[in-house]
């Protein structure tokens, strides 16, 4: 999509039209084809497993689907957009990819799970300061008996 003059890019694929008929991200962002802005009024519209873009059942346009050689290299805008950076974008061709329509990518993290997890790693941790600190009492008690002696 476009957002001020610039490229940005998103696996956030909850659309819809504007009031002109423009296919556009929840933001209100127009959605890139690879013939640029498309309008779809007056009909159904439905997206394929290819990013083809389908008014009344015939293909008006397809979605831009791009992949980039270094994804770390993208930068953050917002909270569901991404800039190119340094990362070199490469469009996919149709059959490269498969878009899940009516899907909505959802976090690949199980919150309660981390949380259990991150309660296990800071247990461990506080027996570990405490070996240490164990450690550091029977150096010290060692030392004064060596120097007393």
């Amino acid at each position: 999509m476009q957002v001020d003059g610039k490229n940005l890019y998103t696996r956030n694929g909850s659309f819809t039209l504007d009031g002109e008929g423009r296919l556009v991200t929840l933001d209100g962002n127009p959605v890139v084809t690879d013939g640029g802005e498309v309008q779809l009024q007056g009909g159904q519209v439905s997206i394929t497993e290819e990013g083809r873009i389908l008014l009344n059942g015939k293909p008006v346009a397809r979605l831009k689907l791009v992949t980039f050689d270094n994804p770390l290299a993208l930068e953050r805008v917002g909270s569901t957009y991404f800039a190119a950076g340094n990362a070199t974008e490469t469009e996919l061709e149709p059959g490269k990819v498969q878009l899940r329509p009516g899907y909505l990518e959802t976090s690949n993290v199980e919150p309660i799970q981390e949380m259990v997890h991150m309660i296990e790693l800071n247990r461990q941790f506080e027996l570990n300061q405490k070996m240490i600190h164990a450690q550091d009492r029977t150096l010290e008690q060692l030392i004064s008996k060596a120097g007393s002696a």
